[in-house]
């Protein structure tokens, strides 16, 4: 089984536990129907996605284990650790990528694939952003960041 496949299916059966929680607590259907439309998103993909719409709209829950499985695909000699956060007014991935020869801007590139900026406007202060999704760059003991980590630390 490839990493897309695994991602894929360790995302779907989360989404199929969760669907069944909300189902035995009797959540309204709406809800359920939600939880479905992410489904039907991962269901449709073929590969790993290649840009932000594929998965937009999706709980960052699901969006990490694509995440993960992309970047150990990109660089399989690396310690990849995805951790998932939630607070007021959105969520976001953080990613942390450790090894030799690791190329930042591909691991910002693959970064990028997970947040979708949507209609953002700055003039305005309006953010759209879908989740934000950071990853952070470490090369034999010194942290290289391609993307502002908002005081993150590496975890162990």
């Amino acid at each position: 089984m490839n990493l897309f496949d695994k991602a894929k299916e360790q995302a779907l059966k989360a989404i199929d536990n969760e669907i069944a929680r909300r189902k035995a607590k009797n959540y309204p259907e709406y809800s359920i129907d939600y939880v479905l439309e992410h489904k039907a998103k991962i269901e449709a993909l073929k590969d790993f996605p290649e840009d932000s719409k594929a998965l937009k709209g999706v709980d960052v829950k699901y969006k990490a284990k694509f995440l993960k499985g992309q970047l150990i695909k990109a660089f399989p000699e690396a310690v990849i650790k995805v951790r998932i956060e939630y607070f007021s007014m959105g969520s976001s991935i953080n990613a942390w990528v450790d090894g030799k020869g690791i190329d930042e801007a591909l691991a910002s590139k693959i970064g990028a694939f997970y947040s979708d900026p949507g209609n953002s406007d700055l003039m305005s202060d309006y953010f759209d952003y879908d989740n934000y999704v950071s990853v952070m760059c470490k090369d034999g003991g010194v942290l290289n960041s391609p993307v502002v980590m908002l005081g993150y630390n590496m975890p162990n």
